[in-house]
């Protein structure tokens, strides 16, 4: 699991408080995928079928909406495949609504202009109710608040955010 899905993960588990399955492979044609973290809000009764795309400096352009071979059709149809909804189908069982989140970079999106996130949903809502978008930018902040400089922690990422609280 990579560093990105690691903040997610981190992130679900101490401000959110939901429970979490990682790195969920699934076969593809020719390949296999995976899908990066489903999750269960046990207050609410939902589960979300998560994406995380951490692009530091990149960003998906206006132009790349309608190129079917684009980043931003990639980042839809890795959400959208039937294989994936099939295996999260075999993990929840039918009939069950997930909710689905792509987590990225303000940057990735536009930081000045929501045309390509309000598109993004678009798309998604037409396969799926109620689609989110969530952002590194939020999310990295609320962590940091989260994480006590006198507190105890057992991952990795909290004892890093509140080694860097301790010298700043």
């Amino acid at each position: 699991m990579e560093v990105n899905e690691r903040i997610v993960e981190e992130y679900l588990k101490t401000v959110k408080g939901w429970f979490y399955m990682t790195d969920i492979p699934f076969e593809v044609p020719h390949n296999y995928s995976n899908i990066d973290i489903l999750a269960y809000d046990a207050k609410n009764n939902r589960y979300y079928d998560i994406e995380v795309k951490y692009r530091s400096a990149f960003k998906i352009s206006k132009n790349d909406i309608n190129k079917e071979d684009g980043e931003f059709s990639r980042f839809l149809n890795q959400l959208c495949r039937t294989e994936r909804d099939d295996k999260i189908k075999e993990i929840i069982g039918e009939n069950r609504e997930v909710i689905k989140v792509f987590v990225t970079t303000r940057q990735c999106f536009g930081k000045t202009d929501d045309t390509i996130e309000k598109e993004f949903l678009k798309k998604l809502g037409q396969r799926y109710a109620h689609p989110e978008v969530w952002y590194f930018d939020d999310i990295i902040p609320e962590l940091y608040k989260q994480t006590n400089i006198k507190g105890r922690y057992n991952s990795e990422l909290l004892q890093t955010i509140r080694l860097i609280q301790a010298y700043l």
